[in-house]
């Protein structure tokens, strides 16, 4: 005689859980589950990584701009079908994910100015006869480096990057940006290329570069670096292969400008945007709202939502 099982009719009754059955099933089999401790619920849990957006660089030789602040762990106090915000910062605004903030990159100092405070710190700006002038402090990276005093050849401080503080101005160099991290954790190389995020390395995935130091080339001022992760680079007066603006999806710092002559700057660049990824068990369904352009993926069996632009309310069901 066959036997009924919580919904199965077979000759042995199968292992049972609220995921491996396929059936449907009665509240009498809920009932029988809980009781044999055999009904379990899948905890909603959402690993994390926000990357703010990098901040602007200085004028006048200035300093570059620090890298947005990162945040990444996992966030166990979402409610089913609560929305929530998610927002993408482009230069020198912050990424949220719910409760979850990664502050943008702090100003370049212009000149005779300080780095701004961000999430991590711009760089010192150039002086003729006052300072040095010291970079700002990262509250979720590293500081920026200081600008350096000098009559008539003063050079912008790097900016901080998420792992790596900004390089001082010195000698005939301006600072280089701050190394950004590696996620390569959260986000492949393959991804990363395919969704044009990030700096890819090899298999290093990197987010969150300081920005280059401005100077002066008149004065003999050499070409600067951002750092690894979007850092926006630096030559004088617009040489070929300058890229002053952070990269879009890295949250780089954008690089202070250079001067070519009395009254004549390069633009100073502007900070990269940020991103936000998510992993979610497949579970769990999502609804995102049309304010948000994102891609999505599947990897060993969780689903993965990365946010590129924009702001709205996400909801999983």
């Amino acid at each position: 005689m066959a036997e009924k099982g919580y919904g199965y009719i077979a000759d042995s009754l199968p292992t049972q859980s609220n995921t491996a059955n396929t059936g449907v099933f009665s509240m009498s089999d809920i009932q029988n589950l809980i009781e044999e401790d055999k009904w379990t619920t899948v905890p909603l849990e959402v690993p994390y990584f926000v990357q703010g957006g990098g901040g602007k660089g200085g004028t006048q030789r200035g300093g570059g701009g620090g890298a947005g602040g990162d945040q990444d762990g996992t966030l166990t106090s979402l409610s089913a079908g609560t929305g929530f915000t998610v927002t993408v910062g482009g230069s020198q605004s912050a990424s949220v994910f719910a409760s979850i903030t990664a502050n943008a990159g702090g100003h370049g100092g212009g000149f005779t100015g300080a780095g701004s405070n961000g999430g991590c710190g711009g760089g010192g700006g150039a002086s003729d006869d006052t300072g040095p002038h010291g970079g700002g402090s990262g509250n979720q990276g590293s500081n920026g480096g200081s600008g350096l005093r000098s009559y008539g050849s003063g050079k912008g401080g790097g900016g901080g990057g998420t792992s790596g503080g900004g390089g001082g101005a010195g000698g005939n160099s301006p600072g280089g940006g701050g190394s950004g991290s590696n996620f390569n954790s959260f986000i492949s190389s393959t991804q990363a290329t395919s969704s044009g995020v990030g700096e890819v390395s090899g298999t290093a995935v990197y987010f969150g570069g300081g920005g280059a130091g401005g100077g002066d080339p008149r004065n003999g001022a050499n070409s600067s670096t951002g750092g690894i992760g979007g850092g926006g680079n630096q030559s004088p007066y617009g040489s070929a292969g300058a890229t002053a603006d952070g990269d879009v999806n890295t949250g780089g710092g954008g690089a202070g400008n250079y001067q070519c002559c009395a009254g004549s700057y390069t633009g100073s660049g502007n900070g990269g945007s940020g991103v936000v990824i998510i992993r979610l068990n497949p579970f769990f369904g999502i609804t995102i709202g049309a304010g948000l352009t994102y891609d999505t993926w599947t990897a060993s069996g969780e689903n993965y939502y990365l946010f590129k632009a924009g702001t709205d309310t996400v909801t999983i069901n």
